[in-house]
């Protein structure tokens, strides 16, 4: 899911059987596809986050600048925790709707992807990763952290609102090489299930709440 978009990724040999689906109606839906643009899906989701008068590229001006501030390439750091308090976010008015605040997210990511000259140069910028302080109750508006940095180690959810595995499933068996997981301060840490099931859905974890738990 890219917004109000389903990406789906075939054989070449069926792409044109999936164009043929373009303008058929399914359960009173007039259904759209088209060939995948990039650069395209990019301008449409910053288009959505638009709160105010200016370019899709302001935005993307914005957005970059918000990226530069949080990102520290010595220590491999995104810090991303406390967003509703970033007075920059707070002027574009991110957090006025909703809707905007919905989309922020996964089209700040894509903003970070356009930073990289390749995949693998994007996958070895970051180590470490925050999200802590968000008053998230779930990860839906921020899942896609995990295609953004699939390779972090160190993983701060610290001070949100996650009541259970439920509320992070989109995260299970994400992050292959994580080793430090924080989750204080959300009431998920009082589950009795808790332990096991972020030892189970991440197979290098090492520590947990700042407590060893598995040896390297």
């Amino acid at each position: 899911m890219e917004g109000d978009t389903v990406v789906a990724f075939v054989h070449p040999d069926l792409v044109d059987t999936m164009l043929r689906i373009n303008n058929n109606t399914f359960a009173g839906i007039n259904i759209s596809v088209e060939p995948y643009d990039p650069n395209t899906m990019i301008d449409h989701e910053i288009a959505a986050v638009e709160t105010g008068p200016g370019s899709t590229a302001d935005t993307k001006a914005k957005m970059t600048t918000t990226l530069s501030k949080r990102f520290y390439p010595d220590t491999k750091l995104l810090d991303m925790s406390k967003l509703a308090s970033d007075p920059d976010l707070q002027a574009m008015g991110i957090f006025n709707t909703t809707s905007t605040e919905s989309k922020f997210f996964p089209a700040l990511m894509k903003v970070w992807d356009m930073g990289f000259k390749s995949p693998s140069e994007r996958r070895a910028a970051v180590e470490s990763a925050s999200l802590a302080d968000n008053q998230l109750n779930n990860i839906t508006v921020v899942t896609t952290l995990a295609q953004a940095v699939p390779d972090i180690k160190n993983l701060d959810l610290s001070n949100n609102n996650l009541k259970d595995a439920q509320s992070m499933i989109g995260w299970r068996w994400k992050f292959r090489s994580l080793e430090f997981l924080d989750m204080t301060g959300n009431p998920f840490c009082a589950d009795p299930e808790f332990k096991d099931t972020m030892l189970k859905w991440y197979p290098r974890l090492q520590k947990l709440n700042n407590v060893q738990v598995r040896t390297p």
